[in-house]
């Protein structure tokens, strides 16, 4: 009788348990609520023991912060790889790489129920889990965005009498705000990315050099 293919879940390198063990737990925790999920059902959802879970991670709390780090983390890697992708002087088209990726982000299935976690019971009780959301998520992002606005400004394609900071802050604010509105009030994937490139195309239009700069007049 031949062998299997492919490795069981007990038979996954150690390496890659932990990871898998917060995504199944965020899964749970999104589905379920962070209150009532237990490390048995982890355990049992990761396809490890309830010592597994234990030996990567010394609670639940420290579980649930290990999942958004995890989640956060893929995003900004999205967004590294499709800035890389970018023309390098094209700096309007990496603008849009980096938002895509966190359209991709905030248009996930997961987004909006991590978004309630940490503002909501879960966020008052674990005050560290908003500053890491805040520190791997929005500052993150938003600190890539305002480099490449800054960027484009020396390069003279995006206006030079604007906050590079403020325009990333509030481009990426109203685009999250906007595409949380729109999928609680039941829009699918294809008609939140038309609203996201429409509001987008509007953004960058705006940050868009119009008229020549003072020196070339």
């Amino acid at each position: 009788m031949s062998k299997p293919t492919g490795l069981r879940k007990r038979e996954r390198r150690p390496a890659e348990r932990p990871d898998e063990i917060a995504a199944a737990a965020l899964n749970l925790f999104c589905q379920k609520g962070y209150n009532v999920t237990t490390i048995d059902e982890i355990a049992a959802a990761a396809g490890v023991t309830k010592g597994a879970v234990y030996h990567h991670f010394d609670s639940k709390e420290a579980l649930l912060q290990s999942a958004m780090a995890n989640f956060f983390d893929k995003a900004l890697q999205r967004a590294t790889e499709n800035v890389a992708e970018a023309p390098p002087c094209d700096a309007a088209t990496r603008v849009r790489a980096v938002l895509l990726a966190a359209f991709e982000l905030w248009a996930s299935a997961e987004f909006l129920p991590v978004f309630c976690l940490v503002f909501g019971e879960v966020g008052r009780a674990v005050p560290l889990l908003r500053k890491s959301f805040l520190e791997r998520g929005p500052l993150r992002g938003w600190k890539a965005l305002a480099d490449i606005i800054r960027q484009g400004q020396s390069d003279g394609v995006f206006r030079p009498d604007v906050d590079a900071g403020i325009v990333a802050r509030t481009t990426a604010s109203g685009l999250v705000l906007q595409c949380m509105l729109l999928q609680s009030a039941g829009l699918k994937e294809a008609e939140l990315r038309k609203a996201f490139d429409e509001s987008l195309d509007a953004e960058l239009k705006l940050l868009s050099l119009s008229k020549p700069r003072l020196s070339e007049r």
